[in-house]
């Protein structure tokens, strides 16, 4: 209710200045500032509408990214752009993405899709990859230390030789996920063989 009373301000808001009557001789004015004006804001608007984060799901009961709209999916960026800007990666679509080697630290990449990404040596220490689809993605070598991997879903990936001290893997899906070498906290270990890791 509170998203349709929002969108409906906010239209609102774009009508008025777009259609505002100014009297003169008895017509209306047309103001192309006033034009100008609304197509900014409604360009705002509905970049707000189709930006994807991610929110919990009562029905699923998962996370999942939406945008305003209810529409589920994921944001387009610029690998070099999320180089440059490591807190704009939640539910960024990266798939297939050539990331060997990538200093992203701390980087905020909740929700996003970087299933069959190539992520070899990739220093991603305290990122938060919470609700990332990771399935695939070639992880080996990387420095995961305190990482945010909860609810990620790992199934396939390659860790052989990750760094995965400190990381936190609680309801991770690690089914079919190679962690040959990978050097992790007992109970990590413990939980990724529990959960269909292999060696």
């Amino acid at each position: 209710m509170e998203r349709k009373s929002s969108v409906g301000g906010v239209l609102g808001l774009i009508t008025v200045i777009a259609f505002g009557i100014g009297l003169s001789n008895g017509a209306s004015v047309f103001s192309a500032d006033a034009v100008s004006i609304s197509k900014s804001i409604a360009t705002q608007a509905q970049t707000k509408l189709s930006v994807y984060r991610l929110h919990y799901n009562a029905k699923s009961k998962l996370n999942i990214c939406e945008n305003m709209a209810g529409k589920h999916g994921y944001n387009e960026i610029n690998v070099m752009y999320l180089l440059d800007h490591r807190l704009a990666g939640e539910c960024a679509d990266l798939s297939g993405a050539h990331l060997r080697f990538a200093k992203l630290r701390v980087a905020y990449l909740s929700g996003a899709n970087l299933s069959h990404a190539d992520l070899l040596g990739a220093d991603l220490r305290g990122a938060q990859l919470n609700g990332a689809d990771l399935r695939g993605a070639n992880l080996s070598e990387s420095d995961l230390r305190l990482a945010n991997l909860v609810e990620a879903d790992l199934r396939g990936a390659d860790l052989r030789g990750a760094d995965l001290h400190s990381a936190n893997l609680r309801g991770a899906k690690l089914r079919g996920a190679i962690i040959r070498g990978a050097t992790m906290d007992a109970d990590n270990l413990q939980l990724a063989k529990s959960r269909g890791a292999r060696d």
